[in-house]
């Protein structure tokens, strides 16, 4: 490893020719010298893995847990036989072997959870299910075993009060004496064989048992007291019972003493001492390869360290060598930099130049249309205080007369002939004033003048709605009057095409106004510029606005000429026109594409040869809290006003060195 890193630092200060297989080499030794290390590391946390010992707690517990159960295995039936005889300390003994055991079993578990082994995963829930069997049944053994020993005696007791009653009845006759001692007979050897048959529970006793008390309970001669009816009718009913649950114990104490959990306890206790004393040898193993292993990589680390001794000395000479180097390409990036840094300027220059002439392109297009605009409404403005002017004249002629007659009439001396013929005079020139209806003429030429003066404020008020010169950068801004106010001043461009215009209710949106009416500006100019050849009256733009979720959709629609395929993806490239030279410099849309980037929007186009093309801009519509918070006044923030003309976009913006390929939407 260490003579690869050497190898590579000679080939870096070599010859400039040198052949790049050197630096291929080095990596690839590093690669394999990482590798190798990787693994040496893995085997040793592979062998350190299997020395680890096992968990001895849990092995001691689970050992303590085993003893446990075998000793209560070995006394089991012992303790349950006892329990039938022994009524109180054997049975206290089975009632406290069934929770030692539940409560052994539940702590085994839990320690086997900590000790994973192929015995304790596959043979110890079979065993835990094989005791806990054992322990219900046992559970149920008990529950028969006590009814047994606790009913007993009252049975007994019956027995005794059914003999009594038998041996005062009173005697009729010799028949009713056989039967009396029949019945006594029977129930005395009953009574004799109940006491055996709690001990031994054989079979043939309890079917006798059962005969005794069938005859019993059949037998009702005419003799019957209602104290030997009572004695008979105890009797029969528990005796039954007792003999019934006595044959279910016996039963239950073989399905006991028929259970399978001590064999496989031996079985666990015998594999789990095998996985003990195979994992106590695999350890003993494990730890001598470690010892090995951990002297061999002494070893490696001695020769590893004598290496790099020698590596440092031969890298010290090397580092000299490349301090050398260094310096000398310091100096050649400092000349290239300086290099790179007046071919940018002379590029920032150019650029400069080429959006500074697209801006006077939109300015003259714009100059031109409010020129035409305004052109007309000051005409007839002209004219109508040309005529007011004319009209003038008799109104002073009628002025003068009427304060010449004035004077005669305040004069006391004025002769009535000269007062006559200036009444004359002063009367015709009122009724030609009449006749020629002065007055309403110069109210309708005044009206006329205001209406045109209101027409050219009208187109001024537009324009600087268009421009925003009196606003901030970003404002709060209605997408419908700005597009309203880009048709006005673009009407010139627009007499050969019918616009149409469908308006949603949109949500406001906090951008530069003076920037997106720049895109709409040019957008309709396009849409314009590609059905001139329709001829006039064939044109249609149709202009949509509507909101699209969290959006305010912008559509300008052309049924012009269309946007060829090998054409539309280059739309949007800075400088990329299709104009001749000398009409376009390129850069309309891709200011477009900038302004809306960035405001957060999209603009999509979509075209067909010879059907149209359909531009889609989408503005993010502003939060209420936005809407709130959106400057109003320019004088506030004291900001430069926006272009009026196109956006303020740098050289750096437009882009020029990515170009860009427009978004298609899908076709209908």
């Amino acid at each position: 490893m260490f003579r690869l890193a050497l190898r590579r630092s000679r080939l870096e200060i070599g010859s400039p020719t040198a052949s790049p297989v050197g630096p291929t080499r080095a990596r690839l030794g590093i690669v394999a010298a990482v590798m190798v290390t990787l693994l040496l590391l893995g085997a040793l946390a592979f062998v350190y893995w299997k020395t680890r010992p096992l968990n001895e707690q849990a092995v001691v517990e689970i050992s303590s847990h085993l003893r446990v159960l075998k000793e209560l295995e070995a006394r089991w039936d012992t303790i349950l036989l006892r329990a039938t005889t022994d009524t109180e300390r054997g049975y206290e003994s089975a009632v406290n072997l069934v929770p030692t055991v539940g409560k052994t079993l539940r702590a085994l578990q839990q320690s086997a959870t900590r000790l994973q082994t192929a015995t304790l995963r596959e043979k110890l829930p079979d065993m835990i299910g094989a005791f806990q069997e054992k322990n219900a049944v046992t559970v149920s053994f008990l529950s028969e075993a006590n009814f047994v020993s606790t009913n007993l005696p009252e049975v007994q007791q019956w027995f005794t009060e059914y003999l009594s009653a038998l041996r005062t009845t009173r005697q009729v006759d010799a028949t009713t004496q056989q039967s009396l001692l029949n019945l006594d007979r029977i129930a005395t050897q009953a009574a004799a064989d109940l006491s055996a048959f709690v001990i031994d529970g054989s079979v043939e006793r309890a079917n006798s048992i059962n005969s005794a008390l069938n005859g019993i309970g059949e037998a009702q001669p005419d003799y019957t007291t209602p104290r030997l009816t009572s004695a008979r009718d105890s009797l029969v009913k528990l005796g039954r019972e007792v003999v019934g649950r006595k044959q279910l114990a016996v039963e239950l104490l073989k399905v006991v003493s028929d259970s399978t959990a001590g064999r496989e306890l031996d079985q666990v206790i015998v594999g789990f001492e095998a996985e003990l004393r195979a994992a106590a040898t695999e350890q003993q193993f494990y730890r001598t390869v470690l010892i090995w292993y951990a002297a061999a990589l002494l070893g490696l680390l001695a020769f590893a360290g004598w290496r790099l001794a020698q590596s440092y000395r031969l890298l010290n000479r090397a580092n000299d060598a490349l301090q050398d180097v260094n310096e000398s390409l310091d100096r050649r990036v400092t000349e290239r930099t300086q290099e790179l840094s007046s071919a940018l300027a002379e590029l920032q220059l150019s650029e400069t130049q080429l959006i500074q002439s697209e801006k006077m392109s939109s300015l003259g297009q714009m100059v031109a249309g409010v020129a035409h605009e305004i052109n007309t409404p000051l005409a007839y403005v002209k004219n109508n205080l040309g005529m007011v002017d004319d009209r003038l004249g008799s109104l002073v002629d009628l002025v003068e007369h009427f304060d010449r007659l004035l004077r005669m009439l305040q004069s006391t001396d004025t002769p009535e002939d000269q007062l006559r013929d200036q009444f004359s005079r002063v009367d015709r020139d009122l009724e030609a004033l009449r006749n020629r209806n002065t007055l309403g003429e110069l109210a309708l030429l005044v009206q006329d003048g205001l209406h045109g003066i209101d027409r050219i404020a009208e187109i001024v008020l537009n324009l600087k709605d268009f421009s925003r010169l009196d606003r901030l950068k970003v404002q709060v801004f209605d997408v419908n009057h700005g597009i309203e106010s880009t048709l006005l001043l673009a009407r010139h461009l627009l007499k050969n095409a019918e616009v149409r215009k469908v308006f949603g209710t949109l949500p406001p949106v906090v951008c530069a106004a003076s920037q997106v009416n720049q895109v709409f500006l040019n957008l309709i100019t396009n849409a314009a510029q590609a059905i001139e050849e329709r001829g006039p009256g064939k044109g249609l733009i149709t202009l949509t606005t509507k909101a699209v979720g969290h959006s305010v959709m912008i559509e300008v629609r052309d049924n012009g000429k269309g946007i060829p395929p090998d054409v539309l993806p280059r739309i949007f490239d800075p400088f990329f026109t299709t104009k001749e030279t000398g009409k376009g410099t390129g850069l309309g849309l891709s200011i477009s594409f900038k302004i809306i980037d960035q405001h957060k929007g999209k603009i999509l186009v979509h075209s067909r040869v010879g059907e149209g093309t359909t531009f889609t801009v989408l503005l993010p519509a502003s939060q209420p809290s936005a809407v709130a918070d959106a400057p109003e006044d320019a004088a506030s923030d004291g900001q430069s006003p926006a272009d009026p003309v196109a956006a303020p976009v740098s050289a750096a913006q437009a882009g020029v060195d990515s170009p860009r390929t427009p978004t298609a939407l899908p076709t209908s």
